[in-house]
Order: C-alpha cells, then sequence, then structure tokens
C-alpha cells in the first residue's frame, strides 16, 4: 500500500484510526474524513466516530469556513482530474496496477469519463484521479494537494467520546490487541473494543473485526462491563 492509497482511503472510505483518550490510545473507526466535511457545512456528524459538534435542522446556519474548505477541495480535484485526464494515457499494466492498488474496476479508469466527470461522486472522482496519477508516476502531485486536505479537515474535528470496556470482547475473549502506532511507528497494546459513542454509535473489535452497531451497542457495553443505562444516555435511548 502506497502513502497516497492511505490518504485516498482515509478521504473516502471508513478507516481505523488511533486516538489518544485519557484512559490510553484506542483504535477507532473513523468516517471518510471528505463525508466528515461536507457534514460540518451543516453542523452534522462534525467528529471522529460521528460525534456532532451542533445539532442539525432546516434552521442551522451553514459552517462558512467548512463549506470554504470544501469549495477549495473541489476546485482542487477538478485541477487534478483534468491535469491526469489530459496526460498521454499510461499503459494498461500500470493502469491495471494501480486500479488493483485503489480497489478501483478496470473499466472504470481504462478511458477517460464522461465530459464534467457527469454522475460520478466526489469519492469515485478523487479514486479515478489517483489511480490516473499512480499509473502515470505523479504520486507525488496529488499526495501534496490530498495531504492537505486531510490535515485541514483533521483540525477541525472533536475527539471522539469513547467508552472504555473492562471485560473482553465477547466474541473473541481476547481484552488487549496490538497494532501499529504511526506517531512511534512501533506496535503497541490497546483494548481490544472501542466503542464510540455520538450520532453514529459503533462498536468494534481490532482483534477479530466483530462490530457494533446503534442499539447493538448498548448491549455490547452491558458485556463489557459498563453501564447501560450510560451507553443508552450517551446514544440518546
Amino acid at each position: 500500500m502506497s502513502e497516497l492509497s492511505m490518504v485516498v482511503d482515509r478521504l473516502t472510505m471508513t478507516t481505523p484510526q488511533m486516538v489518544r483518550t485519557s484512559a490510553g490510545p484506542v483504535v477507532v473507526r473513523v468516517a471518510p474524513l471528505l463525508e466528515v466535511l461536507q457534514g460540518m457545512v451543516h453542523h452534522r456528524t462534525a467528529g471522529a466516530g460521528g460525534r456532532s459538534s451542533s445539532s442539525s435542522g432546516s434552521g442551522a446556519p451553514l459552517d462558512m469556513e467548512a463549506l470554504n474548505l470544501m469549495v477549495s477541495v473541489e476546485e482542487e480535484l477538478v485541477h487534478l482530474q483534468w491535469v491526469m485526464r489530459s496526460a498521454h494515457p499510461p499503459a494498461r499494466a500500470e493502469m491495471q496496477a494501480a486500479a488493483d492498488l485503489f480497489r478501483v474496476p478496470f473499466a472504470v479508469v481504462a478511458g477517460p469519463p464522461a465530459p464534467g466527470f457527469g454522475g460520478m461522486t466526489v469519492f469515485e472522482r478523487l479514486r479515478w484521479t489517483a489511480v490516473r496519477a499512480a499509473a502515470l508516476g505523479r504520486d507525488a502531485e496529488v499526495l501534496a494537494v490530498v495531504r492537505g486536505w486531510v490535515s485541514a479537515i483533521e483540525r477541525r474535528m472533536d475527539p471522539p467520546v469513547v467508552i472504555q470496556p473492562r471485560k473482553p470482547c465477547p466474541a473473541c475473549g481476547e481484552h488487549m490487541a496490538w497494532t501499529m502506532d504511526p506517531s512511534v511507528d512501533e506496535l503497541v497494546q490497546v483494548p481490544a473494543i472501542s466503542v464510540v459513542v455520538g450520532d453514529r454509535p459503533r462498536g468494534w473489535c481490532i482483534e477479530c473485526g466483530a462490530e457494533w452497531v446503534g442499539p447493538e451497542v448498548v448491549d455490547l457495553v452491558a458485556q463489557c462491563g459498563g453501564s447501560t443505562e450510560l451507553a443508552r444516555n450517551l446514544l440518546g435511548r
């Protein structure tokens, strides 16, 4: 996996991320950053793991800073798209390898998209652009831009609200797990289960991959020795 593919995944897919809490590091699933940014504009789901910084509603004002950032992202993405589209088409072998790396069907990137990239979501357009850049050996051009998007969005995010379980994962029985801490480039032990609450509550075991969402999280917290009443309150139920 290249650095560009990791950054593009961070922007377009739900990914595991290490978060520092008062109880130590935990690993949580974080929504795609471009989705988070879209939510910030309308004050929805502004934080990692679905935490919202303010209530949404038909009368909620727009977050102009987030809107300006989103407009900037869109303008820079359009520029990158056309730069990569205008380049001489890469060889089929390089294109196939890049499509596999970014998990994009080869047919999607084999030829230029319709004029204006009509019908493609911002996620699809970014992945199309990244595939073309990788196939052309121009990863650095795209990476220099999209790194800035990640930094700008993350600076605006609230930290997730995390419940620390006191018992092992009910699915696999593991209490702790090893994971790579990118800040020190070393393996560290973290709780196997992370329970993030907010607009989209979710529990996840990094050891076995089991997931719990919505109301299931209340049961998970109870099984792991937490307060069901606390979980219900945090979940707004």
